[in-house]
């Protein structure tokens, strides 16, 4: 008897060993409660929508009586292997008889799933391939677990064979697993009406991959569209692997920039190699980001004497965050030097040829753009730009007609 006991221990212990290991790498892909925007849903008041987070919840609302909105967020979620997705919404005003409710399995959007519903006690369940909308099954079917003006839980669970769907705990149809487009997941608004977010988890295993922006522009040609000009102030040139900025002014400031969809929520780095061309020119040239306009920006500066400064044009106001000071790091006479801004934790950190000199408290962006700021006369040829961090989600402007 004691045999078969410590037997059945074992087999016990056992299988709760395998039970973990099963278990183990699968987790937390993405948990949203709404009670701040640290993940960068685009929010605002658009033409078509309006997106808002307020009181631990997402109000969507969307204007027109044609067309979809749509709000979501690039994910790491290996949409290949078992994963569970869930979310409440709560319709609260507008027309009863078009859908809202869960996108998965985005690469963008023209190749997605969904899984929606309407407030007159309806769900479908949907696949835009290249373009081509292909509802499941017969398209939109009733259901009698819907609870119209209230809010709707609405789960999506991959067991490796079938997808299955449910609302408010209650399974309603399943569709065979099938390979996802890509990590993205989020939601959609069909027609003039508006819903309220309550929360929103994604379950699952990750693909090697994290959700990041990564950018390296070594000038070979222009697709990134830097600006190019030629006339009496200033030269601005795509040319042989550099990007050649001349300032042929006595007492002006140039600044160019591309945009770039990096978040300023989490660490990010830039870099860049600029060679200095007039060794008799002393003025300031480097970085700048987070620029929306010459009037609102940032920027990391050094002179070709051997000087940096880290500074900030607010409302076409400078602010200086320290004087010039001197370093023994930059390189004069000609010679390349590499600048780096990383962000770490709430501080912004300033490296000149890979060597710290100084940092700041991190300060939001204005916008998205990333460049070169350079002043007087001189000329400078930027070898490179890196940019390294999380994807931040761009407003979507193309909606899209879906099908009644």
């Amino acid at each position: 008897m004691r045999k078969r006991i410590i037997t059945l221990v074992m087999v016990c212990i056992f299988s709760a060993m395998i039970l973990q290991s099963l278990f183990a790498s699968e987790g937390v892909v993405f948990n949203e409660n709404f009670d701040n925007n640290n993940n960068e849903w685009i929010v605002g008041d658009y033409d078509n929508y309006n997106t808002k987070i307020e009181n631990g919840k997402m109000i969507f609302s969307y204007k027109l009586d044609r067309e979809t909105g749509y709000n979501w967020q690039k994910t790491n979620l290996d949409g290949d292997k078992p994963y569970t997705i869930e979310t409440s919404i709560q319709q609260t005003s507008g027309v009863q008889n078009y859908g809202h409710g869960i996108v998965w399995g985005i690469k963008n959007l023209d190749n997605f799933f969904s899984f929606t519903v309407t407030n007159n006690g309806y769900y479908r369940i949907a696949k835009m391939e290249n373009k081509v909308f292909s509802p499941y099954y017969t398209g939109w079917t009733k259901t009698s677990f819907l609870k119209s003006g209230k809010p709707n839980k609405l789960k999506i669970v991959n067991d490796g064979d079938h997808i299955k769907f449910y609302i408010n705990d209650n399974f309603q149809n399943e569709i065979k697993a099938t390979e996802v487009f890509g990590g993205g997941v989020g939601y959609m608004i069909s027609r003039k009406h508006a819903i309220e977010i309550d929360y929103l988890t994604v379950n699952g295993e990750t693909t090697d991959e994290p959700v990041m922006f990564s950018m390296k522009e070594e000038f070979d040609n222009n697709d990134n569209k830097w600006l190019t000009r030629d006339d009496e102030s200033v030269t601005l040139s795509v040319k042989d692997g550099n990007y050649v900025l001349q300032n042929k002014t006595e007492d002006k400031g140039f600044f160019t920039w591309s945009n770039f969809k990096v978040s300023e929520n989490k660490p990010f780095t830039i870099e860049t190699t600029i060679k200095h061309q007039n060794s008799e020119s002393v003025f300031a040239y480097g970085l700048i980001w987070g620029i929306s306009d010459v009037a609102n920006l940032y920027t990391f500066n050094i002179s070709n004497n051997g000087y940096y400064r880290v500074g900030r044009i607010k409302d076409n106001v400078w602010h200086g965050y320290f004087d010039w000071t001197e370093s023994k790091h930059i390189y004069k006479n000609g010679k390349s030097n590499k600048l780096t801004i990383k962000k770490v934790d709430n501080k912004l950190k300033f490296y000149i040829n890979d060597n710290f000199v100084n940092q700041i408290n991190f300060e939001n962006f204005f916008d998205r753009g990333f460049g070169f700021a350079f002043w007087n006369k001189q000329k400078i040829e930027v070898e490179n730009m890196v940019i390294r961090g999380k994807e931040k989600m761009s407003v979507y402007d193309d909606i899209m007609e879906m099908f009644q």
